[in-house]
């Protein structure tokens, strides 16, 4: 039987009840590693017009977000540990430093391999037809928006639960954790959709509380999708 969000939400609280320190504890140093590191190469990034310079700054970006794909990991192992009753703590959030990294990092750039194949590229295409053709380089802009949206969207939402099988079944290749996903997502893009979108009204609360209302629900929101996980695969049912 599949979960109502609310269901997910009340299951997420159940098990964030004085538990709140350790996922929020994770949570704000995962924020903290990549926004200092960020803030140390911006700080000695000297800044060119030559491609050199572009193709440093994209690469550390890259970088960047490849190392927070490996802290991600470890928040969702400690937020699996924590719905099944076991022992976690802090340092789990650094487990897959030491135990194949390569798995999450591989399955990001292929996740980005396929957004740029079956949505940048035609996205591009649009755009640059419609300059062709004689639009406006900011109306090509939109149609790139326009075009480039909606499967970038699709593809992050049916991949969403491919870092959730990496994490839980260590020896679940890559292509294999992809075809998972995908399999379990299919029938249930609609619920997924409407518990992301269930967490905008307190997202924006968060933004009048100057981002510390994040502390708070990002965790939760984190345990629920944790619990859609679990119902999804017929862990809890």
């Amino acid at each position: 039987m599949f979960f109502s969000c609310k269901e997910l939400k009340r299951q997420a609280r159940e098990t964030l009840n004085e538990r709140y320190g350790l996922p929020m504890g994770a949570f704000i140093l995962h924020q903290l590693i990549t926004k200092v590191i960020t803030f140390l190469f911006e700080l000695s990034y000297q800044d060119g017009r030559s491609i050199l310079s572009a193709a440093i700054y994209i690469l550390a970006q890259l970088m960047i977000y490849l190392l927070s794909a490996v802290l991600y990991g470890g928040q969702i192992k400690i937020h699996l540990k924590l719905a099944r009753g076991e022992s976690s703590k802090l340092t789990d959030l650094f487990w897959f430093f030491k135990n194949q990294p390569d798995r999450l990092i591989l399955a990001k750039l292929y996740l980005m391999f396929k957004i740029f194949v079956l949505a940048v590229i035609p996205a591009s295409a649009a755009a640059a037809a419609a300059v062709f053709l004689g639009a406006r380089a900011d109306y090509a802009g939109y149609i790139f928006l326009a075009v480039a949206c909606i499967p970038s969207i699709y593809l992050m939402s049916i991949y969403f639960l491919v870092q959730y099988f990496l994490v839980d079944n260590e020896d679940m290749g890559i292509k294999e954790a992809f075809k998972a996903s995908r399999e379990h997502m299919k029938g249930s893009m609609g619920r997924f959709f409407y518990m992301v979108f269930s967490f905008f009204g307190i997202f924006f609360l968060c933004v009048l509380s100057f981002g510390i209302g994040y502390l708070w629900v990002v965790p939760y929101m984190n345990q629920t999708q944790t619990a859609f996980y679990r119902n999804i695969t017929k862990e809890v049912s």
